[in-house]
């Protein structure tokens, strides 16, 4: 029988079958400002912090002091879970992390400056965090930086797949990977490649209705699992994300 995690987002886990399958990879999808890191830092914290599962922040774009201001808008503490060693959090952005000359070799310069990224160096370092706090949650915010570094299609695509496959291997961790959009479409990521090689994508869209734009999320693949096909509402709250299970989003507005 499939284990299924809390996603700690109300209304979210009503419309994936009663929540995330223990031990896959999801991929969540959106443009500028459509609340992903919210939704990556919420999994993140409520496992932490109400369900007794210890998880690891990667982040990627934004310094580690950024991370948590997000954080403490909402009212989660990173810093306490941080201390209580209930999460990890690794620094791996090429402009703030202070561990960048042992994790960006420096060759030609690439699309981000003169560092070119170094995979096995950010896995390994993911390994190694998620080992001391024995990690059941994992986020990656977010991928789009790292695939920029490389200037083939297709060694950014095998560099995909390198991390996803890692991922999937560490034994009952349940793992979020953040990437934007380049258009409102699914298929319209950096390379092409990214929603196909991960358990399920979830979309989060800032739509514009007449005057107004209205926040929605929709399930585009869940494998293994019931979801629902509907593009629904959500809101960011002073609390967090909240998903509306029981209404839709149609063109024009919310029924």
């Amino acid at each position: 029988m499939l284990r299924r995690v809390r996603s700690g987002i109300p209304g979210f886990d009503d419309i994936v079958g009663g929540g995330l399958i223990k031990g896959r990879t999801y991929m969540i999808l959106g443009g500028p400002g459509a609340g992903k890191t919210i939704f990556a830092l919420q999994f993140l914290h409520t496992g932490a912090a109400e369900y007794g599962e210890r998880g690891v922040y990667v982040t990627l774009e934004e310094s580690v002091d950024s991370i948590m201001h997000t954080a403490r808008q909402f009212g989660w503490d990173l810093a306490k879970l941080k201390q209580e060693e209930k999460i990890e959090i690794v620094d791996a952005s090429p402009f703030y992390s202070p561990l960048a000359t042992s994790m960006f070799a420096v060759k030609s310069p690439g699309v981000l400056g003169e560092r070119e990224f170094d995979m096995m160096t950010l896995i390994t370092l993911v390994k190694q965090a998620c080992s001391r706090v024995n990690a059941e949650r994992i986020v990656i915010d977010s991928l789009t930086p790292l695939i920029l570094q490389y200037r083939e299609l297709f060694e950014a695509r095998m560099q995909i797949l390198q991390l996803t496959k890692t991922l999937s291997e560490l034994e009952g961790a349940t793992s979020l990977i953040v990437a934007e959009l380049t258009s409102p479409t699914a298929e319209a990521t950096l390379f092409g490649i990214e929603p196909y090689v991960v358990d399920g994508v979830i979309l989060l869209y800032n739509i514009r209705s007449r005057a107004e734009r209205i926040r929605a999320i929709e399930v585009l693949k869940m494998r293994g699992s019931p979801h629902s096909n509907m593009l629904h509402p959500f809101q960011i709250t002073k609390d967090g994300i909240v998903v509306y299970p029981k209404e839709k989003v149609f063109e024009g507005g919310v029924q």
